[in-house]
Order: structure tokens, then sequence, then C-alpha cells
């Protein structure tokens, strides 16, 4: 069979869990952008 899940993830599930997330945008993240692309796409029509 497989690993158990803390064969791969160990004791700190917490911890692996955010280091897989650490460097991915937010939803907030990427609204932002987008509302500050829309912005200076406007100065340009």
């Amino acid at each position: 069979m497989g690993k158990g899940v803390f064969e791969v993830t160990g004791s700190d599930v917490v911890a692996f869990c955010d280091g897989l997330i650490k460097d991915t945008k937010t939803y907030a993240d990427i609204y932002q952008e987008s509302v500050s692309q829309e912005g200076n796409n406007r100065n340009f029509l």
C-alpha cells in the first residue's frame, strides 16, 4: 500500500499545508491586481 498521511506530511500538518501555499496568491491579491490593471487600461482609452 501507499504511505500513511503522517509519513507524507509529518506530525505538523498545519506547517505542511502552510508550506504548500506559502507563495500562492490569495483571491484578494488576484482581485486587487485585476482592478489595478483595469484602472491602467482606462488611461489608454
